[in-house]
């Protein structure tokens, strides 16, 4: 990207882990560009793999296939992350609950195959989001994970794989 060229409102960029038999080898995530000369975006939603949460700022170069990867990240945003699903099977209506959270301070939400990852409002104590948290789970949801702003760190990402793939290998075919 170059200076002459316009700087596009959200990019996508992809988080590549470590091989590992529970995760795929790769996640989109949507970012908006903060400073493109040092690779700086912001992200416009959350990981349901690792704790990268809507609004903290990752490090993305460009990979040897031509689309940007997550290499490092910059900073948390003061957000806290919850993760919230159903049991495996179950058919439930996320939508209230999504509607709920939002009007008592979730700033984010967004669901997939029966899980919520939320960020919620800096201005909120984790007791504060336990509260509006807690009538969800008798409706059938588990609390599964919390991420703080002082856990989403590289350190607590060991799943991630931060090195730039540079050269993409296609399989030859025999």
């Amino acid at each position: 990207m170059g200076h002459n060229h316009p700087v596009p409102d959200l990019v996508k960029l992809r988080v590549k882990f470590k091989s590992a038999e529970d995760l795929p080898s790769t996640e989109a995530l949507w970012a908006e560009p903060v400073d493109v000369a040092d690779g700086s975006y912001r992200l416009q939603n959350s990981s349901f793999m690792v704790p990268l949460a809507a609004g903290d700022v990752v490090r993305a170069e460009w990979a040897g296939d031509g689309e940007l990867q997550v290499t490092g990240l910059v900073a948390a945003s003061a957000s806290i992350l919850t993760i919230v699903g159903a049991p495996p099977g179950a058919d439930l209506d996320l939508e209230p609950t999504v509607e709920a959270w939002s009007s008592q301070g979730a700033l984010w939400t967004e669901g997939n195959a029966g899980m919520l990852v939320t960020t919620w409002s800096p201005d909120l104590r984790l007791d504060m989001i336990e509260t509006v948290i807690r009538p969800s789970l008798g409706a059938g949801l588990q609390w599964l994970a919390t991420a703080l702003p002082s856990m989403r760190d590289v350190e607590h990402m060991p799943e991630v794989d931060f090195e730039l793939q540079l050269v993409v290998v296609e399989p030859v075919e025999e």
